[in-house]
């Protein structure tokens, strides 16, 4: 059997005035679908990680979770 992601989480950070630090959870089924859920956030909203759930070479559930500290930029600054 080869390695399978099932489903994917990617967590958004928002600052609320009134509740704090939210977390958003948006479920994506394509790295394509994933890149542009990304595109989407608007200021002071941030990816905080990214889960991936899977199964391994012999069918046995795994979870890998990507947390980072991300930034998006609209282009590259000038060379």
């Amino acid at each position: 059997m080869t390695a399978k992601v099932t489903a994917g989480t990617v967590i958004f950070h928002n600052w609320d005035p009134v509740h704090g630090l939210v977390e958003q959870e948006i479920v994506f089924n394509a790295i394509d679908e994933l890149f542009a859920r990304c595109l989407e956030i608007r200021p002071g909203k941030t990816v905080d990680r990214v889960v991936l759930d899977g199964v391994d070479q012999e069918g046995i559930p795994r979870r890998l979770t990507l947390a980072f500290q991300s930034a998006s930029v609209s282009a590259l600054p000038p060379e």
